[in-house]
C-alpha cells in the first residue's frame, strides 16, 4: 500500500527520519514529491547487505536541501550535461564505492546512480512515496522474514509480491534495483536478508566516513 506522509512517519518512527526543510525546498521537481520529503521525510540510516560487508544508505543530506548532481565533486571526465535534471536525496557506501539516490526533476522518479557502472543509472521507484513504501515494507519483511533456507526462496518472493503490488513499474527490468536486490539476497541466503533502520547519528557518521 502506497503510504500518505504521515503513515509513513508515524510506521518508520518520526525520529529516524530527516525531513526536507520547507523553506529549502526549491529544487524544481514535483509537488507531490516535495510535499512527501517536507512533510515526512526519509530514513536517516539503513544498513543493509549487498555483499560480504555491509551497505550502508543515508538521507540525512535532505536536512539541507536537494544537491544538484552536477555540483558533485567526482575524479574522472565531468558528469553528462543531461545530469541536471537530478537531485540528490541520500547517499549509498559500499564495500568498494558510493552511489547517490536521486530524484528526477522531471518526472520525481527515484534513481540510483553510480558512476563506476554501465549505465550508471538504475531505477528504483516511481516517487519519493513509493520508495519510502517500499523502504518499509523491505524493513517489515526483514524483521520477519524466515532464517530457515528451505523457506527462503518463498520468502523472498512473497516480498517481491509485495513489491509488486506497491510499485509494479520497480520490477519491469532485472536491471532495476530492487530486482538486482532480490536476485542477490535469494542466490545468497538468509544471513543477507537484514534491512535494518539506524539513527540519525549514524546516518551522519556514514556521510563522514565515506565507502572507506
Amino acid at each position: 500500500m502506497l503510504l500518505s506522509p504521515e503513515e509513513f512517519a508515524r510506521n518508520w518512527g518520526t525520529d529516524l527520519l530527516i525531513r526536507l526543510p520547507a523553506g529549502l525546498a526549491t529544487a524544481p521537481i514535483p509537488k507531490d514529491s516535495r510535499e512527501f520529503l517536507v512533510r515526512a521525510g526519509l530514513p536517516a540510516f539503513i544498513r543493509y547487505f549487498p555483499g560480504s560487508t555491509d551497505g550502508v544508505i543515508s538521507f540525512c543530506r535532505l536536512g539541507s536541501g536537494l544537491a544538484p548532481v552536477l555540483e558533485e565533486e567526482t575524479v574522472g571526465p565531468p558528469l553528462p550535461s543531461e545530469w541536471s535534471v537530478y537531485w540528490i536525496m541520500g547517499d549509498e557506501f559500499f564495500c568498494n564505492g558510493a552511489a547517490w539516490w536521486c530524484v528526477h526533476g522531471p518526472t520525481g522518479r527515484v534513481d540510483r546512480i553510480d558512476i563506476e557502472i554501465d549505465p550508471p543509472i538504475e531505477f528504483v521507484n516511481s516517487s519519493a512515496a513509493h520508495l519510502a513504501s517500499a523502504l518499509l515494507a523491505a524493513s517489515l519483511w526483514s524483521e520477519r522474514s524466515s532464517h530457515s533456507s528451505t523457506d527462503w526462496p518463498s520468502g523472498v518472493d512473497r516480498f517481491k509480491r509485495e513489491l509488486a503490488e506497491l510499485d509494479p513499474p520497480c520490477l519491469q527490468s532485472d536491471r532495476y534495483f530492487w530486482p538486482v536486490y532480490l536476485d542477490f539476497i535469494r542466490s545468497e541466503g538468509p544471513h543477507l536478508s537484514a534491512f535494518e533502520k539506524g539513527p540519525r547519528e549514524e546516518g551522519e557518521q556514514a556521510l563522514r566516513d565515506g565507502p572507506w
